[in-house]
């Protein structure tokens, strides 16, 4: 109803852009409504799901637009994501509808399912001839990682959807002369504040494609031609574009959120931008429940104040509320509640609980603590749950997975934080009986189940899981990376300066277990997306090339090294040629 009113109200305005083309608000209220008649058409029900796997365009807003025009509860999926991990959330949705663009039509098919193209979306019928839609019903249902090895559906309902886009247009704000730019994968539920609030309150929003998001050199390009005013990002996307020598947008609103925000990324990004948020909140309270504007000399950062028609409770173990400044766990309440979890009564009995005034209330599993000024400071998690580079992971989903290899008997898996910037997943196996553990096909094996966040970095071989006297696994007894076991093949030692100056790069930014040689991988002795930046604009500056992040994902450090030096030879020139 807000997205029509601007409609009516400028037709004309821009409203929706990606890399090649720009939807007016009357084009794109045309596009969602074609989706909406032709989900409708195939006869989708109120509150059935209907999912979507497309890739980063202006189809994406016009879909969630479209799914809620026509009442239904809307599925993303997104396509980078493992065929298999899709396959169990369509299974377990019960999806009636896919939405695709054609790229993933063939590996989700089967009789359950019903797939259209999205390019084929026809028709226009009038608003008020669509289905009315229930404010208690379910607007879109998100996945999150589980402990047990399998994903749960969070439903989220149109009601916390629309209490949550009006609070953020007030604070941290969002007008009609704002630009966004959208870099957040549509199965994370925090794409929606960068899909909905710019049409919600009359803005534009700029789809980033996949390569563009994780690209800080473009990035900073978007930013600048763009006029880019809003844009929301992880702790580890703002280190991207820092890493990347980044200078700063003067009218940009900063949003951080999606783990806890380093001391040291606010103190960088705060004189590079005209406002600095942390925002805080878990998908089962609809996307963020606090937000907390940084202040030049602040010292220490908060998850600020609940949001709009939002309750914080924080309780100690026998569900009683603590006093200020006493610890315990955050328990939120209000109009952004989740309906729960798809199909998981009893999860959703555990973490939906009501307080002793009767209030319903969602356990987070964060522990916290009130300050005397009213604010909430996060103090990290009771249970397996971690935050790695943004993403939120419960360790038993990794190890059940790779309990599934036939090599592996039992898994146990940690994070190991080697500085304030760099923490990396890794996983202690125990054979099975008579078998060796491979890391290559180890990460074969999970990267056929799992998306690529979740893959670790480091692989052990242990003799034993080690206990706590309450029989779970005591992960602070697992060992530490050493020895030999994240390596792969023959070791080869560098044999030109080129080779040894990649070598010696990868070594000081990722301290493997081995000596880095020809044959190594970036991604297979330890490095993730983060350091991956930082050895790219290292490998530039000391052989004077420019390289794509592509690259490291492409090439082992012998390619890299020789197209290093094919480009040397190439130029007679200080400009560096482009590689990768």
């Amino acid at each position: 109803e807000h997205f029509v009113t601007h409609v009516a109200r400028d037709g004309a305005a821009p409203a929706a852009m990606d890399r090649t083309q720009t939807l007016t608000y009357q084009d794109l209220h045309q596009r969602a409504l074609a989706i909406a008649s032709t989900i409708v058409a195939h006869r989708v029900q109120r509150g059935d799901v209907v999912a979507h796997c497309v890739g980063r365009t202006v189809d994406l807003p016009a879909i969630v637009l479209g799914t809620q025009m026509a009442g239904a509860t809307m599925l993303p999926l997104d396509p980078n994501f493992p065929v298999e991990r899709l396959a169990f959330m369509l299974e377990d949705s019960a999806a009636s509808l896919i939405m695709t663009d054609g790229s993933l039509a063939k590996e989700l098919a089967n009789d359950a399912h019903t797939i259209v193209d999205v390019a084929e979306a026809t028709g226009s019928p009038p608003l008020e001839s669509l289905p009315q839609v229930a404010q208690d019903t379910a607007a879109y249902l998100i996945y999150t990682s589980g402990s047990t090895g399998k994903p749960n559906g969070v439903l989220a309902r149109h009601d916390a959807l629309e209490n949550f886009l009006g609070s953020m247009a007030n604070r941290p704000g969002f007008s009609s002369d704002d630009r966004l730019l959208a870099v957040t994968t549509a199965s994370f539920d925090i794409s929606l504040l960068e899909l909905l609030l710019p049409l919600y309150s009359g803005g534009s929003v700029y789809v980033a494609t996949r390569e563009q998001a994780t690209d800080a050199r473009q990035l900073q390009t978007l930013i600048v031609d763009l006029d880019v005013t809003v844009l929301q990002a992880t702790p580890a996307t703002w280190r991207l574009l820092l890493a990347a020598r980044w200078s700063g947008a003067p009218n940009l609103r900063a949003l951080c959120g999606g783990e806890a925000m380093p001391h040291d990324v606010a103190q960088r990004l705060l004189p590079l931008v005209s406002e600095l948020w942390n925002m805080y909140g878990p998908t089962e309270t609809t996307i963020w429940s606090s937000c907390k504007k940084i202040e030049p000399g602040f010292s220490l950062i908060t998850v600020g104040q609940p949001i709009a028609n939002t309750q914080f409770v924080i309780m100690d173990a026998a569900g009683n509320a603590t006093p200020a400044s006493v610890p315990g766990e955050l328990c939120i309440g209000g109009s952004g509640l989740a309906a729960g979890y798809l199909g998981r009564e009893q999860l959703t009995a555990d973490r939906f609980v009501q307080s002793v005034t009767g209030a319903r209330l969602y356990r987070t599993g964060d522990k916290a603590r009130f300050l005397a000024n009213g604010e909430v400071q996060f103090l990290g998690r009771f249970d397996d749950q971690v935050k790695v580079r943004g993403f939120r992971i419960e360790l038993g989903d990794i190890e059940n997975v790779l309990q599934q290899h036939e090599s592996v008997e039992s898994a146990a898996v940690y994070v190991w934080s080697v500085g304030s910037n760099d923490q990396r997943v890794v996983a202690c196996c125990l054979p099975a009986s008579g078998k060796t553990l491979q890391t290559h096909q180890l990460r074969k094996f999970l990267r056929g189940l799992l998306p690529d966040y979740m893959i670790p970095q480091h692989f052990l071989t242990i003799d034993a899981i080690p206990l706590s006297p309450s029989g779970k696994i005591n992960r602070r007894a697992l060992p530490r990376p050493v020895a030999v076991q994240s390596s792969i093949g023959e070791y080869t030692p560098p044999r030109n300066a080129a080779e040894k100056a990649i070598a010696e790069i990868w070594t000081a930014l990722i301290q493997p277990d081995r000596p880095v040689g020809c044959e190594a991988r970036f991604f297979e002795i330890g490095g993730h997306s983060l350091l991956g930046l930082e050895a790219i604009f290292r490998i530039e500056q000391r052989l004077s090339v420019s390289l794509h992040p592509r690259i490291l994902y492409t090439e082992d450090l012998a390619g890299i090294a020789r197209q290093c030096g094919d480009a040397a030879a190439a130029t007679s020139s200080s400009r560096p040629v482009r590689l990768g």
